[in-house]
């Protein structure tokens, strides 16, 4: 029992030491490291009828479909045949779960007056992000609402919907349980453990042909979605007549995205066999991230010699918000170069900006007293961490993808293209924070003694990463009789990533003081850890395979099976989709 109950102070101690970084440790990792970005943050949804982002994502120009060719215009629209086009699909969720390589960051290369090894402060960072939610249900109405009055209109909704749970999935890892070395300790358990993960994704669509040859079209998005997760508040507790303890913690995350965009496009019909378009889109919107970390600790053992007791209070919190805008100018054809083979071209620019802001505010407190008749001990402290900041994100891309199709009379089709990204990503932030810590000490033979310090530094992080992503898809569509046809489509990618990070601190305060009277101060004192900008490349393969069911005409059911890994582990996810042409 004694041993436990120490180790478990210990347990406590050291996570409090390594939580309280900013004195423990220096400053030397960004807070925007901890914003959890989503791959559709910032960025127009599309309805996406051919699975996970690691095969869809860029089959928007390459694939002909209704709601793909969206993606390339909004006038396409209008290029229906049908008066109503009614699309749905059901998928499943993911396995959401973190990678489980972990690195700290980069080499340090320390330029200041105190040089420090490569050993990072908690938390470590998974090395690969977890995967972004996707939607559960999609839905989709094309069509013509006024066929006779106003045959030119063209109009149309989406909606797509995320519904997913998830296990809560702290980044401060503090290890096993001590308690569970002891089978006859109290747990106990109240609060919940998990995330949910509720997205609705809205868009209207209007097209106009303004002429037989001239079709104009406009989009209208409108996005939200929430993330809410708690692990917590739990209580550990042991109770006896001489020994008892008292652990509770509360972790607490969320967050807060919406977003509209307007997009705009034409469509010339140059001749019989070219068609050449233009589109323009505007974004503008914001996300928010909160996290909240509370915990307090009491175990007394007073079953020995001298009696020991020991108290810690943690209240942490931290706030991101991102506020950003976008601009997308696109450019797109398609020529028909015979009777089955038709060439489609697109090219998209995209730029994307963000405004940071961040904040940071840490109380932590912590008391150890021994008390015998002939001895007495006692020591602690007391530390008020404080952090605010600011920054900038600019994304920008260029996107060129060209395809061919072929379409046989019977039906058989094929897609084959070549997309080409070029993307690069840079972040800057510039923090400034306030650190106040007192300890204290105390023992029969030593007088009461303080400690202070006061620590005051501007904190700046520049990351810039660039990437060049070549994929070449394949879609084949082969039908086996009038009612059954088999789907198949691979997707080999080439993808290069050079990514380089800079972090220079600057202390403007190091006070340190002993019973109220100033020791030492450092100043001035810089330190700058930098990062070589190594190029990194990765090539893969995505596959893509399932059926189509037509049970009668106009219907067709699509079940598509799409195989992606997480953590070395091979999973499926299953999609099905309904296409009605009434």
């Amino acid at each position: 029992m004694k041993h436990i109950v120490k180790s478990f102070v210990l347990f406590i101690f050291s996570t409090s030491l390594l939580t309280s970084q900013w004195w423990y440790y220096p400053n030397t990792y960004p807070m925007e490291e901890r914003f959890e970005d989503q791959s559709f943050f910032f960025t127009p949804t599309f309805i996406n009828p051919y699975g996970v982002d690691e095969f869809s994502s860029e089959l928007s120009g390459i694939v002909d479909h209704p709601l793909m060719n969206l993606q390339i215009n909004p006038a396409g629209i209008t290029s229906a045949d049908q008066h109503t086009y009614l699309y749905f699909d059901y998928r499943t969720n993911r396995d959401l779960e973190r990678e489980y390589d972990y690195y700290r960051g980069p080499i340090l290369m320390s330029e200041s007056v105190s040089v420090f090894n490569d050993i990072w402060p908690y938390p470590y960072y998974p090395g690969t992000t977890k995967l972004s939610v996707e939607p559960a249900f999609s839905s989709a109405v094309l069509g013509k609402p006024f066929p006779e009055s106003m045959p030119a209109l063209t109009l149309g909704v989406s909606y797509e919907l995320i519904s997913q749970s998830e296990p809560f999935y702290p980044i401060e890892n503090y290890g096993a349980n001590p308690y569970a070395m002891d089978r006859s300790m109290d747990i106990s358990y109240h609060g919940v453990d998990h995330v949910r993960n509720t997205g609705h994704f809205i868009a209207l669509f209007s097209g106009y042909k303004v002429t037989d040859d001239l079709s104009i079209g406009v989009r209208i998005g409108r996005s939200l979605f929430d993330r809410n997760g708690e692990y917590g508040p739990q209580v550990r507790m042991t109770s006896g007549s001489a020994n008892s303890s008292f652990y509770s913690d509360d972790n607490q995350r969320s967050q807060e995205y919406q977003l509209w965009d307007v997009s705009i496009g034409a469509e010339l019909h140059v001749n019989d066999h070219i068609v050449v378009g233009a589109t323009a889109a505007y974004s503008i919107g914001d996300v928010v991230q909160r996290e909240v970390y509370q915990s307090a600790m009491n175990t007394r053992y007073s079953g020995t010699t001298p009696a020991n007791s020991y108290e810690s209070q943690k209240d942490n919190n931290r706030n991101w918000k991102h506020t950003g805008n976008g601009i997308t100018l696109g450019a797109n054809s398609r020529i028909v170069l015979s009777s089955t083979v038709t060439m489609t071209t697109s090219y998209i620019y995209k730029k994307q900006g963000r405004d940071l802001s961040l904040f940071a505010r840490d109380n932590d407190e912590y008391k150890e007293n021994q008390r015998s008749p002939t001895y007495s001990y006692s020591n602690g402290y007391t530390s008020v961490f404080n952090s605010s900041g600011a920054g900038d994100r600019t994304l920008r891309g260029h996107r060129i993808a060209a395809a061919l199709t072929f379409k046989t009379e019977n039906k058989l089709s094929f897609s084959f293209g070549i997309v080409y990204n070029d993307q690069s990503l840079t972040t800057a932030t510039r923090e400034y924070s306030e650190l106040e810590r007192e300890g204290y000490f105390q023992n029969t033979s030593q007088p009461y003694t303080t400690n202070r310090t006061i620590e005051n530094k501007n904190f700046s992080w520049s990351n810039d990463r660039s990437q060049n992503d070549l994929q070449i898809p394949f879609m084949l569509d082969l039908p086996l009789n009038p009612y059954f046809t088999m789907n198949l489509g691979f997707n080999r990618r080439f993808l290069t990533v050079e990514e380089g990070e800079l972090i220079n601190v600057e202390y403007l305060k190091r006070e340190q003081y002993k019973d109220g009277v100033l020791q030492q101060t450092d100043l001035p004192m810089y330190e700058r850890y930098n990062t070589p900008r190594p190029s990194q490349t990765a090539n893969s393969m995505s596959v893509i395979a399932g059926f189509t069911v037509q049970p009668a005409e106009g219907i067709n059911i699509r079940l598509l099976a799409i195989p992606y890994t997480v953590n070395r582990e091979l999973n499926l996810q299953w999609l099905a989709g309904v296409n009605i042409l009434p």
